[in-house]
């Protein structure tokens, strides 16, 4: 849990928003909105420093816990959808659950409650 509170500080104290997220073992994804969105290096530069720290306490190495990121800005709202599709998925896709709602390293179950219509019949 300190590396999805370690995600959710560090989006607010560069003043973006970390829409959605999911945390694997290996690699995360997340979706955040910026009105600048010049700063995403330096978000994730902090990121990938503060939680190889917090990793390395656990599973101590000398490898670095993070080698890269890719970012990518949806074009238009059917893109956005389906980069939050595979988002959300990625659990279930790599095995760790087979139902979103159990899988708790997920912003899923936070916006589920408040997602009708369509879109949440489509998840």
């Amino acid at each position: 849990m300190q590396l999805i509170v370690l995600l959710q500080q560090t989006f607010t104290e560069f003043c973006w928003m970390l829409e959605h997220w999911v945390v694997l073992n290996n690699h995360y994804h997340l979706m955040a909105i910026s009105h600048k969105g010049t700063d995403l290096p330096k978000i994730i530069a902090r990121l990938h420093y503060q939680s190889g720290q917090l990793i390395r306490k656990v599973y101590p190495s000398d490898l670095p816990v993070w080698w890269n990121y890719w970012d990518y800005c949806p074009r238009d709202e059917k893109d956005y959808f389906i980069r939050l599709n595979y988002l959300l998925n990625n659990p279930v896709k790599h095995g760790y659950t087979k139902n979103l709602a159990d899988y708790f390293f997920s912003s899923f179950d936070q916006h589920r409650k408040s997602w009708q219509g369509k879109f949440a019949a489509a998840i």
